[in-house]
């Protein structure tokens, strides 16, 4: 799929060919659809975060 450990990183660092990303971006795209559509079934508020460990915990969204 175009993804390799990168030997010049440190352990658990990946690698990816140009087309990786294209695979990747299919792969977030349909999980934020189910996701979204589970939420919405179940009446479940949905927020999405990019780089999880950047956020305000007092924030009332988040600390619920």
């Amino acid at each position: 799929m175009g993804f390799k450990w990168d030997p010049l990183s440190e352990p658990g660092h990946m690698r990816q060919m140009p087309y990786a990303t294209t695979v990747m971006e299919a792969i977030e795209k349909y999980s934020w659809m189910i996701v979204k559509e589970f939420s919405d079934e179940q009446d479940i508020p949905l927020y999405k975060v990019g780089g999880g460990e950047l956020f305000d915990a007092n924030i009332p969204e988040v600390k619920n």
